[in-house]
């Protein structure tokens, strides 16, 4: 298998007899970062139409233009050969997609198949969810992802720009399937409720991007939608938020009303003429540097659970042959041993990084990388966090608008002084807004699907919360244990090992709490249940 992925790397990458070598253009923004091998004008018209997204929907009051934002780049292959060995595999079958995101503690790596349509709309779809306004972190999955769905049609002709196309697929799903109730939708989250099974997972996102194409359309349009947003996110049940927003709307009844809208063949385009125009400078396209895209390459794919993580050493090993000492493929390194719990072999790699390295993403990853090694650490582990503190002021000194870098750094200068805070009416306050922040922080983990980074985040808000925030986060908790079992219990099943899917499933079925999870745990077990009992008394009167 390393060999097969070698030969893919030097097609891609490095000089052929059979063809010569595409040439991988590098675009920047104050944004992202864009890799592609398109033509070089071709590379900056795709960078600028990302950009002009992100006017729109500053325009549209849902995010912002300024501002710290999230390290993010986009990895455009240039065709399904060359994206076909990162598909993700589960259960011994390549994923039918045309391209991921993996949310990492350094930010988000997004790859995707560029002549395939699906791919440019994961693009549009995955970077949605990067420059929206941070309240989406903090609300019900069906808004967040129905809004990125919205933006992931996004296109630009000259200086007009359109978004929110109908979507056939969409469109089939939502007339062919029952729609969930509006109860059950804003109760999916990932791993629960309709996000649980893959089959009405398609319903959700349909029903998701309906919902938000529709209260688009609504007087008021994205203002109200957003007032309704943050009223969700200031802890009003979405019922409550709803009915106040749109009381012309009656919430039991939008299952129906949707089925209806998409079903009219008039949905609307949303379109908008951009008088501002984009500034020259705004997009900065050269040729990527000698190895920086397969370490790119390697870093996009070390959050994804489902690739061999030895081909994905592969990417940083080849980088470091075109470039020896590349501090983006060293800080690459760092990670994989930071994954394997290598802690020390991790933490070598980050520092011989922070030390050396000048360059502001791979300083980043470095400091981010300490800070996580050091707390894991007892013996010794405060020297690492203090090193990747110090190593995150460089680079804010560097990018002073690099949101992880400024998230991490605060929250472990927090962390370094919580218990002479918690000895003070003022310090229980602050400790309360950082269990708030971990707790938010494992709603996001857990709406990208990293569910080991949302476990970290649930475990710490309940560690450091009170009261109603504990018992969310430990009932978050609870839920992704449950989802975990339950995923374990149905693969098993899946492969005819009955008494091993018997045993994940009854621990599923302690563990659930969410009303959908509940009932569909259960039913599962006792069906299997039921189904061995025969079996088992066949076998003893033998």
């Amino acid at each position: 298998m390393r060999v097969a992925l070698s030969c893919v790397v030097m097609m891609l990458l490095a000089p052929a007899v059979a063809r010569p070598e595409p040439t991988w253009y590098r675009a920047r923004t104050k944004h992202f970062t864009l890799y592609s091998a398109d033509a070089r004008n071709t590379v900056r018209d795709q960078a600028r139409e990302l950009e002009r997204m992100v006017q729109v929907i500053a325009l549209t009051g849902l995010g912002s233009e300024s501002g710290d934002h999230p390290r993010t780049v986009i990895i455009a292959f240039p065709n399904h050969r060359s994206f076909e060995p990162h598909i993700p595999v589960v259960g011994d079958r390549p994923l039918n997609i045309a391209g991921y995101v993996t949310a990492q503690p350094f930010g988000h790596w997004i790859g995707y198949e560029g002549d395939d349509p699906r791919g440019r709309s994961v693009e549009f779809h995955e970077y949605t969810h990067t420059i929206v306004a941070e309240v989406f972190s903090r609300v019900p999955s069906c808004l967040n992802e129905g809004l990125a769905e919205f933006f992931s049609t996004f296109e630009m002709e000259e200086d007009v720009v359109r978004y929110g196309f109908p979507m056939p697929g969409h469109n089939r799903t939502l007339l062919e399937m029952e729609p969930l109730s509006m109860d059950e939708l804003f109760a999916s989250q990932p791993g629960t409720g309709a996000m649980s099974d893959p089959e009405r997972m398609h319903l959700f996102y349909a029903e998701s991007w309906a919902l938000v194409h529709m209260l688009a359309t609504q007087n008021g349009g994205t203002a109200r939608f957003l007032e309704f947003v943050q009223s969700i996110a200031n802890a009003t049940s979405a019922r409550a938020a709803f009915q106040a927003a749109y009381p012309d709307l009656a919430w039991d009844g939008m299952p129906s009303r949707l089925r209806s809208y998409v079903d009219t063949g008039h949905m609307g385009v949303f379109e908008r003429k951009l008088t501002e125009p984009l500034a020259e400078d705004a997009v900065e396209v050269d040729a990527a540097p000698p190895g920086e895209v397969p370490a790119q390459v390697g870093l996009w794919r070390s959050y994804e659970k489902g690739l061999d993580r030895s081909e994905t050493a592969h990417w940083f090993d080849d980088a470091l042959a075109r470039s020896p000492d590349l501090p983006l493929a060293r800080a690459g390194q760092g990670v994989l041993a930071l994954l394997d719990d290598r802690d020390a072999d991790a933490a070598g790699r980050f520092a011989a990084v922070a030390t050396s390295a000048s360059d502001a993403e791979a300083l980043s990853i470095s400091g981010i990388g300490l800070i996580i090694v050091g707390r894991k650490t007892e013996k010794g582990g405060e020297a690492w966090v203090k090193q990747g503190e110090q190593t995150l002021r460089r680079v804010l000194a560097i990018d002073a608008h690099d949101a992880m870098a400024r998230e991490w750094l605060a929250e472990s200068d927090a962390a370094s002084h919580a218990s002479a805070a918690r000895d003070s009416a003022a310090g229980a306050v602050r400790a309360h807004n950082f269990a708030v922040d971990d707790y938010n922080r494992g709603v996001e983990a857990a709406n990208h699907e990293d569910y080991e980074a949302a476990v970290k985040f649930f475990q710490q808000a309940r560690d450091g919360g009170e009261g109603d925030l504990r018992d969310a986060a430990e009932q978050r908790l609870r839920e992704l244990a449950g989802a975990a079992e339950y995923k374990k219990g149905m693969d098993a099943a899946g492969r005819k090992d009955y008494t091993t899917a018997l045993t994940w499933l009854r621990q599923a079925d302690s563990l659930a709490v969410e009303p959908q999870r509940k009932a569909a745990t259960h039913e599962a077990y006792t069906s299997l249940k039921a189904y061995l009992a025969p079996k088992k008394k066949a076998g003893a009167a033998h």
